[in-house]
């Protein structure tokens, strides 16, 4: 698929089975692609993938030898850039449904029992309070629903970190300290990635959502 930066062009432009790929393949198709669009008009700029091992595996033969970069040669044009970008949104999904989906809690992640959902602290009226928006579709969420990121934000939001250190210590919440700081640098983190207009940090005060750029003036 390819979308425009400027204008709100959104297009399929090629279709594959990549069940059995590999990254030698995928570069292959990926090169063509941008090779094509670039013949027909477009500008690509960048590649926009998740984390997998296959996309960077076939991204890093943009360069020779072969080496993972955020920033290759154009295969059009090679005086021209085209940047390796990592989908952040797909990564702050995986982070939350990484934690749901964690079976022993002494490995990554700490969490209560969520099939015990009237034993489940958080669902507690004097915690929902605090934590607003937390509600029980956000933490047993189906297959689909873990696809919606709006319900990913609903557990790492700063009114969750403000119920886990109010209220922690009185329900007897297990980790709740770690666990708060553990969310607030995933929040922290997505306000920094999720930076969308040049003035967003300006009118909410917050500098960790101001742009990164090579200006001291933006």
């Amino acid at each position: 698929m390819i979308q425009s930066l400027l204008s709100p062009l959104k297009e399929v432009v090629h279709i594959m089975p990549v069940k059995k790929i590999d990254g030698e393949k995928l570069f292959a198709v990926v090169k063509k692609t941008i090779v094509e669009l670039d013949g027909i008009g477009f500008k690509v700029i960048g590649v926009v993938s998740d984390n997998n091992s296959i996309n960077r595996k076939a991204m890093s033969n943009f360069s020779v030898p072969p080496k993972l970069s955020f920033l290759y040669p154009h295969p059009s044009d090679s005086s021209n850039p085209l940047f390796f970008v990592i989908d952040s949104v797909h990564l702050f999904k995986c982070i939350c449904n990484n934690w749901i989906n964690q079976k022993n809690a002494g490995q990554c992640f700490y969490f209560p029992d969520f099939e015990d959902h009237n034993k489940f602290p958080l669902l507690e009226a004097n915690f929902s309070k605090f934590a607003y928006g937390l509600t029980l579709k956000a933490l047993c969420p189906t297959n689909l629903e873990k696809q919606n990121a709006k319900l990913v934000l609903k557990i790492f939001y700063n009114f969750v970190i403000q119920g886990l250190q109010l209220l922690g210590e009185q329900h007897k919440l297990i980790s709740y300290e770690t666990t708060s700081i553990c969310i607030s640098l995933i929040c922290t983190w997505w306000k920094i990635v999720n930076v969308k207009t040049p003035f967003k940090g300006q009118h909410l005060l917050d500098p960790y959502q101001q742009p990164i750029t090579l200006s001291p003036d933006m």
